[in-house]
């Protein structure tokens, strides 16, 4: 049996091998704004569960909901893109989680944003769609000793927010609190990972 993660279009199976479990050191390099409510941690810490399913494909794992599975060369280079999450701000949707925000954030009328229904005539003002897209690019140490363990990694991950073209986002940058400094922006954060077991 094999298993397929939503969006990622890559299959790990079954007889996937463990690369390890990591403790992650993540420090910001790039941000949207401190003042902003895309105000991001200068710094934080996470674990992080490899394993490598074939020559190309490589499962992290940081829990049910943090699962993603890169490209993986035989070189240990990792990359990958997941498939963007987008959020119409103004039409304003019941959870905005994916972006760390809370709707109370956003004194604006509106309902949540849907492709398939047309702009509801009472919204107020244009929409302000905002497109998050995540992407990870790394490289795993070199293979030690006879069983070949990994000792760590080290990498980026950016989180780049943008506006689609049909949006008009400038009432949310003008805020007393604005969503960002500017649109779009990019959130960076330096990895360095380090074998637990």
């Amino acid at each position: 049996m094999a298993f397929l993660l939503a969006g990622s279009g890559c299959v790990i199976e079954d007889d996937a091998l463990a690369i390890g479990r990591f403790e992650v050191q993540a420090e910001l390099t790039a941000d949207c704004g401190q003042a902003t409510l895309l105000a991001a941690p200068t710094s934080y810490r996470t674990f992080v569960f490899l394993r490598r399913s074939g020559s190309a494909n490589m499962l992290w794992d940081e829990g049910v909901e943090q699962r993603a599975i890169y490209r993986l060369d035989a070189g240990g280079s990792f990359e990958g893109t997941n498939t963007p999450v987008q959020v119409d701000l103004r039409n304003e949707p019941d959870d905005l989680t994916p972006y760390g925000l809370d709707p109370d954030d956003f004194p604006l009328d509106g309902r949540a944003y849907d492709d398939a229904l047309p702009p509801d005539d009472d919204a107020s003002g244009p929409r302000c769609i905002i497109r998050r897209t995540n992407t990870i690019e790394g490289q795993l140490d070199p293979a030690v000793g006879v069983a070949r363990t990994v000792p760590g990694f080290t990498g980026t991950l950016s989180s780049r927010y943008e506006a689609t073209e049909e949006s008009d986002c400038s009432e949310f940058l003008a805020l007393p609190v604005p969503l960002a400094d500017q649109l779009p922006c990019t959130i960076t954060y330096a990895l360095d990972g380090k074998r637990q077991r």
